[in-house]
């Protein structure tokens, strides 16, 4: 009976809300982003540190990115929702302005996006997971097609990011 009910309260409750849905990444990562070409070659390993707050309706991220050779990219972002869709919009020092759209199924949080103009497509499921310690990674996964590469243009990509620290720390 009690099970019954659980079920009938979340099938009530509706879909989850964009908070819901993006809270789970709030606070403060740091791991590997893995990049390999699509017939899964090693192209690079990157050092990254993630940090996401809230501030009202709307989820920032900022992001540093460090590769092997020092080079270092940061990032800024904004998540929320626009006309009942998830929008992620990235600002890359250097590298200009991204938007995705997201769609949150089985689980996982999608993000996909496709230019207009020069034929870039990006799309990578997102998601937190609760390790047997107890703690938390934040994982990604995804592909994406960049046309100025040349030969390597089809590229596969990973992230595996533990929590260092909570939510709470803004």
């Amino acid at each position: 009976m009690q099970a019954s009910l659980a079920l009938m309260i979340v099938l009530l409750s509706g879909p989850p809300t964009a908070k819901q849905i993006l809270d789970p990444f709030t606070g403060r990562w740091e791991g590997q982003f893995k990049v390999y070409t699509y017939d899964g070659k090693l192209q690079d390993t990157l050092h990254v540190q993630q940090h996401y707050w809230w501030e009202g309706d709307i989820q920032h991220g900022r992001f540093i990115d460090t590769y092997p050779d020092g080079r270092v990219i940061k990032a800024k972002a904004r998540n929320y929702e626009k006309d009942g869709r998830l929008v992620c919009e990235v600002d890359k020092t250097p590298g200009g302005r991204t938007v995705h759209h997201g769609r949150y199924t089985d689980g996982a949080l999608f993000w996909f996006s496709k230019a207009k103009i020069g034929g870039k497509i990006e799309s990578f499921k997102e998601r937190v997971t609760v390790d047997d310690d107890g703690g938390r990674t934040y994982r990604i996964d995804g592909f994406g097609i960049y046309p100025g590469l040349g030969a390597n243009r089809h590229l596969l990509f990973e992230g595996r990011y533990r929590q260092v620290r909570g939510p709470s720390d803004g």
